[in-house]
């Protein structure tokens, strides 16, 4: 018996996923490990959440600048169609 395993073409765009995005998954992480009764699950989910939260600081220091300076910044005005 063989398996043939069927997948769209793999882009080699790379996505970038914000600080602010990852933060808020660090977030969740660390709620679900307070809601959670096993201590082995709670301290896993914890160390997710720390690991999340280096890679946002990784991100920030490699853009120069934090998520709160990218909202200042403002879009073009289209004059026209």
């Amino acid at each position: 018996m063989s398996f043939t395993w069927n997948s769209a073409p793999v882009s080699k765009e790379v996505v970038m996923i914000s600080g602010a995005y990852l933060r808020q998954q660090a977030e969740i992480l660390i709620a679900m490990s307070r809601a959670t009764f096993d201590l082995g699950v709670a301290g896993r989910l914890r160390a997710m959440a720390s690991e999340l939260h280096t890679r946002a600081a990784e991100q920030e220091d490699e853009c120069g600048f934090t998520e709160n300076e990218l909202a200042n910044f403002k879009r073009p005005v289209r004059i026209g169609t």
